[in-house]
C-alpha cells in the first residue's frame, strides 16, 4: 500500500504524457483548414500538467494569436481544439479506468 501513491502518480504521469502527445499529433494532421504559411498548424500543442495525486491534466492549445479565431469565428468551421478533447477524452479516461481496475481490485 506505502507504493500505490507513487505507483498511481507516475502511471497517472505516463497516461498524461502519452495521450498529450497523441492529441497534439491529431490536431495538426486534423485541422481543418488549409495553410498559408504553416504557423497555426505548427502552433498546435498538447501540453501534460499535473500536480502529483491532486490532478493531471492535457491542455491542447494554439500558440498563433489568431488560434482563438480559427476555433470561433465561421461558427467553428475551422475549430480543432474541441474536436481534439473529443477525440482523446474518451483514450484518456479509458486508460485511467484500466489503471484504476488494476491497482485498486
Amino acid at each position: 500500500m506505502q507504493r500505490t501513491p507513487n505507483r498511481l502518480d507516475a502511471a497517472m504521469t505516463a497516461i498524461i504524457n502519452r495521450h498529450a502527445a497523441t492529441g497534439e499529433s491529431w490536431m495538426k494532421t486534423n485541422a481543418p483548414w488549409n495553410d498559408d504559411t504553416g504557423n497555426a498548424r505548427q502552433g498546435l500543442h498538447g501540453t501534460p500538467e499535473r500536480e502529483k495525486l491532486n490532478y493531471y491534466m492535457i491542455v491542447l492549445a494554439h500558440a498563433v494569436s489568431y488560434g482563438i479565431w480559427l476555433e470561433v469565428r465561421w461558427n467553428g468551421r475551422y475549430e480543432i481544439i474541441n474536436p481534439a478533447l473529443r477525440h482523446v477524452g474518451p483514450q484518456v479516461m479509458h486508460s485511467a479506468s484500466r489503471l484504476f481496475e488494476e491497482i485498486f481490485r
